[in-house]
């Protein structure tokens, strides 16, 4: 939802940006370096990217990331799969007690809070988040411009709006929400 809004608002000087692995992240570096040979880039949105990435005498950056209740976003996930069975190799009648197992063997950074641990360790699963990542990664989100909460995503983009506009004067990023499963 946040990608589309920022594409119906700033057009063609909005881009996505996206490692060629799944889990991978972005260093800085190779955003810097798209953004030089794509200079009529203002906005860039990347799944990929850690939202730490500093500002630089050419580029501001204005952290945007969004967080999900995280019981809410393993039921997502359950029935995403049951429409595409993408996630996990079971059938898409599998149970959410058999999803769940699997994605616990097969894919426990997905399933073990993986937004703290993706906000506390720059987007590496080293272990199951506990205490101190919570506090991590409520310091990452403290440094970022705007955190939209996707259940509430109409009240955060009307937060981003009004965030966002000393820099980028009137902004309107109202629209449909985009990417629902539920």
């Amino acid at each position: 939802t946040v990608d589309y809004a920022l594409r119906q608002h700033f057009g063609s000087a909005f881009c996505t940006l996206h490692a060629s692995a799944g889990d991978a992240r972005l260093p800085a570096s190779s955003i810097l370096a798209f953004l030089k040979t794509h200079p009529g880039i203002e906005v860039l949105s990347s799944h990929h990217s850690a939202p730490w990435i500093p500002s630089t005498h050419k580029y501001i950056v204005f952290d945007i990331v969004s967080v999900r209740h995280p019981l809410l976003r393993l039921a997502s996930m359950y029935r995403h799969h049951c429409a595409k069975a993408a996630v996990v190799p079971l059938s898409r009648a599998a149970s959410a007690r058999e999803f769940l197992e699997a994605m616990l063997d097969r894919h426990p950074h997905l399933v073990s809070n993986s937004q703290v641990t993706t906000l506390a360790h720059g987007g590496h699963f080293t272990r199951p988040a506990a205490e101190p990542d919570l506090f991590a990664a409520q310091e990452v989100l403290i440094r970022c411009a705007v955190v939209c909460v996707v259940e509430r995503m109409d009240e955060s983009l009307t937060l981003a709006e009004y965030f966002l506009q000393p820099a980028f004067g009137s902004l309107n990023l109202a629209c449909p929400r985009q990417n629902v499963t539920d």
